[in-house]
Parts: C-alpha cells; sequence; structure tokens
C-alpha cells in the first residue's frame, strides 16, 4: 500500500523535519491528501459571510488514517511553537487506546510528553492540586508537549469550578475559573469523531441540592404499576387483534410479564382504553365522575379545570400521573423500547444504581447516563426487573423485610404465592410457616425458581428497596454542552473530523462544517460501493424470531456469510460468546474452524474444542479465511479486522437506524465494493417500516420486492426524523448555554490582569444554576397547532437522556451544646423564657427550614408549646442544598416543667441524660420531677410502644410517690408529635380520634350529621373540612390548620420512613382511604 503512494509531492521535508521524523517512526509515506487535511485543519477558510463560526469540522472517509496520522501531525505542526497547547479530544471510551497510540508515535524520536487530564466531580481537589494541574499546563506549553482528554473532562473542570463557587469553596473556585481563562487563551483543541463529541443529544449536568422525592412519590410507581399488571391482561388479546404491529410472546406462569412491545403508536390508544377502564373500575366514584375522569386521562385537550374542587388533592394527582402515561404517551415510549438494547439495568459491580439507564447497543449501558423523566424511568425500570427476574440475593432481602418489618407478613406471602400454579410448587413453601430464612437449600431450589419472575414479587422489591433511594429528583443543576466545548470566547480555534457529517445541521452555531472539495464526494462514494449489484440481498425475518433461528437462516443461505454485523442488535437471547459458539456449532467443519466475538471490549476466539483465547494469541489471527466473526451492536465502529478478499457479511437492521451508523457499521468491510459484499437482514418490525416507506414513495406499487435503493431510503428517512427530533435539544442547549454567558457577563474582563472577587463569584454560581424541575406542559391550549408543539415537546422531553453527576458527599454540622440547654436540667431556677431565646429554641416548624416542607407545614397551625432546639435542625453545612434528605429523625424530647415540649438532638441528649441523672440523684424530696427526658419512637408496627408515656422510661423515672401520678403528655399534645415523627399506627381509639380532629378531617364511618355535610359539601372528597364554622358545627375543634395538610402529611412519612404509609395502616387508611380503622 505504501509503494503505491508517491511521498513529498505536496510538502517539502526540509521545511517540516517533525513530519519527516514522524514517517520513519511509523514506517510509513505519508499521503497527499492527508497532507492537505492537516494544512486545511491548521489555516481552515473562513468566508466573508461567516465570520462567527470560525471553528470547523470536515468529514474524512473510514479507514484514511485520521486517528492514527492526521492527529498526530496536527499535534505536531500546532504546538511548534510556544503559543499554543495542542489539546487532543477523544471519546472517553477510545481515550486508553489513542494515549498509547500518540505515546509510541509522539514519545520516542520526536520526545514529546503525552498528558491525560482527567476531571470528574467525585474528585475532591484541593487548592495545592489545583495549581499543581496548572504548572503541568504552563510546563506542556513551554515544552510543546501534547495533552490528551475527553469531552466530559473538559465540561466537568468548567462546571467544578462554579459548583466550588457555589459550594463557598472561593479560594478554590477562583484558582479553577484562572485556569479556564487561561486556557481560553492558549488552548488548541482537536475533536477526534466530532460528530460524537458535538453530538446534539450529549450533555453534562452536574445535579445540586438535597435529593428529593418525585412527585407523587410512591402514587407514582404505584400508578405505573398497575397500569403494567392491566398491559399483561389485555397483551394477548392486543397482538392476536394486531399481529403486526405488536411483538407479543406469551409468558409461561400466570404470576410471569409476557414479552410485549409494541412496533406501531396506532394500537397504543387502545391498549389506553382497556387501561383506562380498567383502572375506573377499580374506584368507587359514580359513572358521571368515571366518564369526565376518563375524558381527562385519555385526552390532552380537556381542561384541568373541570377537575377542580370536584375531587380530592390526592385524587387529581392520580389522575395527572395516568394522563401522563396514557395521553402524553409516556408508556407508549417505554413500550416501544427494546431490553437490553435501549435500556436495562446496569450490572457493572462500579455502578451501584439498580434504576434502568439508557443503553447504548446490546448490554452496554451508557456512562453515567440516566432517563431524563421519572415516569419513563420508573416504567423502564419495573420492566427490566420482569424481564430479568430478580435475583436470589434480592428475593432474600424481600423475605427478610417482609419478616422484620411487615405486620401481616402471612397475608403479604399468601398474595405472592396464590399467583402461582399450586401443583408446581413445594409444600414447604405454600404458606409462610414454612419458610425458613437461614435454609439455602430451600432458597436455591424451592423460593427461587418460583418467585423470581413473579411480578407481585418484583413489585414489593422495586417499592422498598430501589423507589425510595433512588427515585429522586434535585432542585437546580449546572448543565454543560457541545456548546461549551465551541465557544467563541477562545483565541484559538478548534478543529476536528469524523467518517460522516449528518448532523451537520445540528452543530452548535459556533463551529461548521466545512469540507475539503477533494473529499466532498465522500458520502457518494460509500454510497455508490453500497449500491453494488452484489450487495442486492435482502432477508426479512418473522415476528419473534430467536438468535438461533436467525443464525440456522444465515449458515443455510445461498452464499457463504463469514462476518454478522449487528448493528440492528437482532441477537439479543444471548451473550457474545454464547452466539459464537452456537454459530460455530452450526457452521461447516470443512470450511469453518473458529467463531471471533467481542467481550468486555477484548477480542476472543472460540474453536472447535470449545476452548476460548484472546485473539492476538490465537491461530485464528493468521487464518481470518477460516472464522466466522461476530461483531456486535457496540463493535460495529471503530473496529478493523482485515478480512480476506470475496468475505460476505450480514448487515442486520434495527429500528431507527440512521445513515451514520448504517455506513459506519458497512465500512467495517473494508473492501466493500471491490472484494467485500454485504447480505441485509431486518427484524419484522423495520420490514413493515421499509414496505410502508416503499408503497409511500414509490409509484411501482405492484413491486413488493425490497431492493437495496429501499433499505438506503429508509435509512435516509431515519436521520431525516433524528435530525428533526435534535432540534428540540439544540434550542435548550444553546438557552443554556447563553445563560452562562450571560453569568459571565457580570465579569468585566477590564484586563487580563482583573481578578475574581469573591462577592463575584458567588453571584456567578447563582446565575449558572437551572432549575431541574419536570415542566408541566399539558395545560390547555385552544390553539390546534400550539396543542401539537406541546405534545411534540413532551416527546421530546421523555425521550431526553442525561448524562449526570451528582453531588459529592456533604460535610456534617459540627455539634454545639448551648447554655441555655443546659439550664433545662435546673430545678431550682427559675422557668426559661423559650420565647426570647431564639437562638437555641424555636417553635416546631423551624425544623423545616431550608426543606420542601417549610410552606406547606403551615407554620402558624402548631401548638404554641412544642419547640426544637436549633441545634436539633443543624445537621449538615448547608450550601443551598435541600435538607429534604437531612431531616433529623424526632427521637428525644425534653418536657420543660411539665409545660413544654422541646426537640433535642442526640448530643444534647447525651448530655441531658447524665445531667439528670445527677440531679435525680441528688433531689432531697420525694416531689417528682416536672422536666424529664423521653424516647419518642414513631408506631410503625401496630403493637409497637412508642415509649414516650412509660414512666419508669422517662429520664429521670416518673415514680409514683406521695399520691402524686407521674405526668403524662396529653393526646393533644401528643398528636402533634406522631404527625411529626410519620407514625402510622394509633395505640387507642381517643389517638385516632385526636388525630384526625388535629387533621381536621372528618373520615368514615360517619354518622348521619356527617354524611349530610359531606352531601352539603361541608366535607370534601378526602375527608377534610376546610371552613372553620363547619369545623365548629361538628364538633371538631382541634384543628389549627387553615389549608388541607394531607398532603403534607403523606410527603412527612415518605421521608421520615424512607416509604410510604401502607393503606393497612391506620394513618395510611385515613389519608388514602378516608377511612377509620379503629372501630
Amino acid at each position: 500500500m505504501e509503494l503505491s503512494n508517491t511521498p513529498h509531492t505536496n510538502w517539502i521535508p526540509a521545511e517540516h523535519l517533525p513530519w519527516l521524523i514522524l514517517e520513519l517512526e511509523m514506517n510509513i509515506t505519508i499521503r497527499e491528501i492527508q497532507i492537505k487535511v492537516v494544512r486545511h485543519m491548521m489555516e481552515p477558510p473562513i468566508p466573508m459571510d461567516d465570520k462567527i463560526a470560525k471553528n470547523i469540522v470536515m468529514q474524512m472517509n473510514m479507514g484514511e488514517g485520521k486517528t492514527s496520522v492526521i492527529i498526530p501531525m496536527l499535534s505536531l505542526s500546532l504546538c511548534s511553537s510556544s503559543s499554543s497547547l495542542v489539546r487532543v479530544v477523544v471519546l472517553k471510551a477510545l481515550l486508553t487506546i489513542n494515549y498509547q497510540s500518540l505515546r509510541s508515535k509522539l514519545g520516542g524520536l520526536l520526545n514529546r510528553k503525552i498528558f491525560p487530564f482527567f476531571c470528574r466531580r467525585d474528585m475532591n481537589f484541593d487548592l495545592t492540586q489545583i495549581n499543581i494541574i496548572f504548572q503541568r499546563f504552563e510546563q506542556a506549553l513551554v515544552k510543546r508537549d501534547v495533552v490528551i482528554t475527553a469531552p466530559e473532562y473538559i465540561l466537568s473542570f468548567d462546571l467544578l469550578a462554579i459548583d466550588r463557587c457555589r459550594r463557598q469553596e472561593l479560594e478554590l473556585g477562583k484558582s479553577m475559573l484562572n485556569i479556564q481563562r487561561w486556557l481560553k487563551k492558549y488552548a488548541r483543541d482537536v475533536l477526534d469523531e466530532s460528530d460524537e463529541i458535538l453530538h446534539v443529544k450529549y450533555q453534562l449536568i452536574y445535579t445540586v441540592g438535597g435529593q428529593l422525592q418525585v412527585d407523587g412519590g410512591i402514587e407514582r410507581w404505584k400508578t405505573i404499576q398497575s397500569i403494567l399488571h392491566s398491559v399483561k391482561q389485555h397483551a394477548a388479546s392486543i397482538a392476536k387483534l394486531y399481529e403486526n404491529d405488536v411483538c407479543y410472546k406469551p409468558s409461561t406462569k400466570a404470576s410471569h410479564f409476557p414479552e410485549f412491545r409494541l412496533l406501531s403508536q396506532r394500537r397504543f390508544s387502545k391498549l389506553c382504553e382497556n387501561i383506562a377502564n380498567d383502572w375506573l373500575n377499580n374506584i368507587d366514584y359514580r359513572q358521571v365522575d368515571k366518564n369526565l375522569i376518563s375524558s381527562f386521562i385519555l385526552k390532552t385537550d380537556v381542561s384541568f379545570d373541570t377537575l377542580k374542587n370536584k375531587f380530592s388533592t390526592h385524587a387529581i394527582q392520580q389522575f395527572l400521573i395516568l394522563r401522563g402515561l396514557l395521553s402524553a404517551e409516556v408508556m407508549y415510549f417505554a413500550l416501544k423500547k427494546r431490553y437490553r438494547v435501549n435500556f436495562g439495568v446496569n450490572e457493572s459491580p462500579t455502578f451501584r444504581r439498580l434504576m434502568a439507564v439508557p443503553f447504548r447497543a446490546k448490554d452496554v449501558a451508557a456512562d453515567n447516563t440516566e432517563f431524563g423523566h421519572p415516569d419513563l424511568a420508573i416504567v423502564l425500570t419495573q420492566l427490566s426487573y420482569y424481564y430479568s427476574g430478580l435475583t436470589a440475593s434480592q428475593i432474600g432481602q424481600c423475605l427478610d423485610h417482609l419478616n422484620q418489618h411487615q405486620r401481616e407478613p402471612e397475608l403479604i406471602y399468601e398474595k405472592w404465592i396464590s399467583k402461582e400454579d399450586q401443583k408446581t410448587i413445594d409444600s414447604s413453601i405454600r404458606h409462610w410457616k414454612g419458610i425458613n430464612l437461614k435454609d439455602s437449600q430451600q432458597m436455591n431450589h424451592h423460593l427461587y425458581p418460583v418467585l423470581c419472575y413473579n411480578m407481585i414479587v418484583i413489585d414489593y422489591f422495586l417499592d422498598h428497596f430501589v423507589y425510595p433511594q433512588e427515585a429522586k429528583q434535585f432542585p437546580h443543576k449546572l448543565v454543560a454542552s457541545a456548546w461549551d466545548l465551541s465557544a467563541p470566547s477562545r483565541t484559538k480555534i478548534v478543529t476536528g473530523f469524523s467518517g460522516t457529517n449528518d448532523t451537520q445541521l445540528l452543530l452548535p452555531v459556533h463551529i461548521r462544517q466545512c469540507d475539503l472539495p477533494e473529499l466532498q464526494k465522500t458520502d457518494a462514494i460509500v454510497l455508490n460501493n453500497l449500491l453494488q449489484p452484489e450487495n442486492e440481498n435482502y432477508q426479512p425475518l418473522t415476528v419473534n424470531t430467536n438468535s438461533y433461528e436467525i443464525l440456522n437462516h444465515i449458515v443455510h443461505s445461498k452464499t457463504m456469510i463469514n462476518v454478522i454485523i449487528d448493528i440492528g442488535a437482532l441477537f439479543i437471547d444471548g451473550t457474545n460468546r454464547q452466539i459464537a459458539i452456537q454459530w460455530l456449532e452450526l457452521s461447516d467443519k470443512s470450511k469453518v474452524d473458529y467463531a471471533i466475538y467481542f467481550e468486555m471490549d477484548s477480542i476472543f476466539v472460540c474453536d472447535r474444542q470449545s476452548q476460548h483465547h484472546p485473539f492476538q494469541a490465537s491461530p485464528a489471527n493468521e487464518r481470518l479465511d477460516r472464522c466466522v466473526v461476530y461483531l456486535d451492536e457496540s463493535h460495529t465502529r471503530g473496529t478493523d479486522f482485515k478480512f480476506p478478499n470475496n468475505f460476505r457479511a450480514a448487515v442486520t437492521l434495527g429500528n431507527g437506524l440512521t445513515k451514520d451508523r448504517f455506513v459506519q457499521a458497512c465500512m467495517r468491510m473494508t473492501k466493500l465494493g471491490k472484494y467485500h459484499w454485504l447480505t441485509f437482514w431486518s427484524s419484522h418490525e423495520v420490514d413493515q417500516q421499509i414496505r410502508t416507506l416503499k408503497h409511500v414513495t414509490s409509484n411501482k406499487s405492484q413491486d413488493e420486492t425490497i431492493h437495496l435503493i429501499d433499505i438506503i431510503r429508509w435509512v435516509y428517512e431515519n436521520t431525516q426524523q433524528a435530525t428533526w427530533d435534535g432540534l428540540h435539544h439544540w434550542s435548550t442547549q444553546s438557552l443554556s448555554y447563553q445563560q452562562k454567558v450571560n453569568a459571565f457577563q457580570h465579569v468585566q474582563w477590564a484586563n487580563s490582569e482583573q481578578q475574581f472577587t469573591f462577592n463575584l463569584l458567588q453571584e456567578l454560581a447563582t446565575h449558572c444554576l437551572e432549575p431541574e424541575w419536570i415542566k408541566k406542559i399539558l395545560a390547555s391550549s385552544s390553539d390546534e397547532e400550539q396543542q401539537r408543539e406541546l405534545q411534540r415537546e413532551v416527546e421530546q422531553q421523555v425521550e431526553e437522556e442525561r448524562q449526570h453527576q451528582r453531588p459529592i458527599p456533604v460535610s456534617p454540622q459540627k455539634p454545639k451544646l448551648h447554655d441555655a440547654v443546659k439550664q433545662l436540667c435546673s430545678v431550682d431556677s427559675s422557668m426559661l423564657d423559650l420565647e426570647s431565646l431564639t437562638e437555641v429554641f424555636r417553635r416546631i416548624p423551624f425544623a423545616f427550614n431550608g426543606s420542601t416542607f417549610s410552606q406547606d407545614c403551615q407554620p402558624s397551625s402548631w401548638q404554641k408549646n412544642i419547640w426544637i432546639s436549633t441545634e436539633f435542625q443543624k445537621v449538615i453545612k448547608t450550601l443551598g442544598e435541600s435538607l429534604d434528605p437531612f431531616l433529623r429523625p424526632p427521637r428525644w424530647i425534653v418536657v420543660y416543667r411539665n409545660q413544654h415540649v422541646i426537640f433535642v438532638s442526640a448530643y444534647e441528649a447525651n448530655w441531658l441524660i447524665n445531667q439528670l441523672k445527677t440531679e435525680f440523684s441528688m433531689k432531697k424530696t420525694d416531689q417528682s420531677f416536672t422536666t424529664t427526658l423521653r424516647l419518642l419512637l414513631p408506631r410503625i408496627k401496630h403493637d409497637q410502644s412508642i415509649l414516650v408515656n412509660t414512666p419508669t422510661l422517662t429520664i429521670p423515672p416518673s415514680i409514683v410517690s406521695h399520691g402524686i401520678s407521674p405526668f403524662i403528655i396529653p393526646n393533644e399534645w401528643l398528636v402533634k408529635l406522631l404527625i411529626f415523627n410519620g407514625t402510622l399506627y394509633f395505640e387507642t381509639v381517643d389517638e385516632q380520634e385526636a388525630y384526625c380532629q388535629c387533621l381536621g378531617v372528618c373520615p368514615k364511618p360517619r354518622t348521619k350529621i356527617e354524611n349530610d355535610a359531606f352531601e352539603s359539601g361541608w366535607i370534601l372528597v378526602d375527608g377534610f373540612i376546610p371552613q372553620e364554622e363547619h369545623r365548629l358545627l361538628l364538633q371538631k375543634h382541634g384543628c389549627r390548620f387553615t389549608a388541607n395538610p394531607l398532603r403534607f402529611i403523606q410527603k412527612l412519612i415518605e421521608n421520615r420512613n424512607a416509604s410510604h404509609a401502607p393503606r393497612t395502616s391506620h394513618v395510611g387508611s385515613i389519608i388514602f382511604d378516608t377511612t377509620k380503622i379503629l372501630p
């Protein structure tokens, strides 16, 4: 190959000695086109009418030496003087390989150092480390060395600087911002695979603030679970009616979820109607109300106002969740995705989250990426576990939780096991009393096989171990994207290249496509190679064809197929190794000895003796003509095999395949159009799409044969749709970028030596923050076109994927003991005026300061004699984070002089225990203490004692003496304490009544007078009595709340217990079902 290139035709080696040395180092001849590309990227032409977009990217065909030759040449030329720091930006997955490649080429005779640069949010840089990084950059500039990094590391450093300012680490933030300013002046960036680096869907997000439960909490995922159970019930009938629009495989057991995927949006409306009918049949409303609810949840044009004042807040919230899932089509977007291809659970040991995440390819989870819409994330998490099942360990967690935390484990277990075929399960596990949690044999041989795919058990696991911990949202975010990589504020230009130019319409406005005239025919060359007659071979597959059946078809095709390029991810029911073994077993032994496949990004070979070896150490390395090669979806780009002549590949076609990915996959056959050929195999879903498009666009409707041009047309249609979909992300990123630009414009750069002031840094961090709340955009609209635009925005928001970097751990507040707290123990001194000691004592609503509960708690509605110490409220050193996850559990109270109740921290309680014991031992009379320290537990089980009124357990003990009874906290006070600590059960009917009085609710069963009041509208659907005069008439005197507190109580219980209030609990029944359980 090198002999066919005439050397030095358009450059003089004496003028470019580093290039000449590079030729010697690599034993190559630099081609003429490579010289032109380098010069073009060093000094790109700037059109007179486009001076803003001085940065460029260009297209160069695959296999032309972009990474191996041009990047080393550019690195040498651009750093020839000490005025530019060359920074090579590559994909994170290729960073190690590119670093090794650059080091081997530039680190020898050329003696250039290659510095890798990394930055993540969890790297807790201190000022010394930041200064060392700056010194390394300055050293690299002077010595003309090269920095190699990934886009996320550049963006992470930018966001980390702002985050440090937000966290009041101002010296550190100032140093990092100074480095940023220096890099904008000297860094000269070269982007390899720029189409991926600048992709419109890529963005890096730093979540800011404390984690908050998703809006709706438990009701959100419970509603989704209910809908999926309805989907299971109707899947078979929908599939039977519309078999061409549904991918369906029935489950083997009644307790399992079937394989069900929608191939077309046309049938989703029918499924929605069935789901809505199921849900409405299970609620107790009048038929006229059911009709109203049905219209609201199935039609986006029905106004929210139609529900106001007719249903409880809790009910309306459920309706909104259903509306989002059904009419906003969140459920459709979930049901059209492919498990293990588009989504799944990241099982990497270094990834600690259990919710579903986006997948980039078959079994390849996207790094640190989450679904942007909470409902979509929950639905796909449910489906992931329904399809994969639970592990034995996870089932063990469920059984342990059932045993330790449930009031009636027998009933719950009976519900689980009742869904199974009793004839097929062992008698020892048919009843809860037969379960031995320490018997591993019973677990592995009986419980696990029966329960692992049981939908109710999976729901239980997700309800208690996944969603309470992970279904969270954050109040704010810091965002960076491709717009930041090409910002016009840089002194040096940014250049990049890739094999395709399909994303040029979605590039940030400050960078443009600028191809060499000689390379503008690249697309045409590739297309010409694809459209050769020898590639005219198309094979559609039937619905539910599995991997073995596809392999069988391939092996028995008319012409031998040596390579499978699985860009369509059709081989999903097996690992790469399993597929390679199956293919080898089916292949002709006289022609094939080895099967090659990828495992953990390394190439392996399987031989006829079922031995597996690394490719480089195998005889197959020299005998590719005796091999079959399986390239899974994630390795259809960037892999390079020197296939022998006359090799033919089977290219699979999957949903949404774009031109970029299609061409990259086909070009794995490097001699395509001359000595390598292709056949195309499509899923049934794709076959239907291609045929539909053919009928719409072709005049030859009578021709049912699918030709290669039809496949190309379908690929281009997908590419056009992907570009159209990307416009939403493009506009969102542009607005986010402009917000940051405006924030930095507060910094008036008088000269290059201007310093950041601390006030300026704090203001900068504040202006860069963005709200993270999911927008509620399904408001009613009278304009039909506007309604369509709103629907489109919902679709784009649902499909959004975000690369998240979560906040670093917070620092705890150092405890402190105030003198006024010590004086609480003083028996002989006068009573403290708690009202005046605001530095030490505050009324109970102060406990919610800094959290989302601060307004919902209705501060003026609490008992005036219930307090907290200010130390009780201080848990972490807050820097603006929401304190929802850091609300201190209310466990210790001081009953002060039998008149006030004060919640204190464990640190304060520890000192008070010793002091009160000392005071008690020194007392000279038998009179009871009027100040006691007590332990208050939430009653989360039916028969649990909360200890607070147990005389012998107070400190000091409240022992009856001289006819004086110990002080018992009255119910009117106690229920406020029970609300505050998230109690779920009552001890007595009086306690239950006081609780209802306190909340101003009148649940069922009701008296005749109360029923009449309900019919008259005095009592709302959820039991709350909003008018004070009505409460007085109904003798509900104990309520201080002016607004409905039930939503606040529900959220507080979820926060206190890291779980929801079960409907079977006393409090849960009042909140959700408006019913008192205790007679």
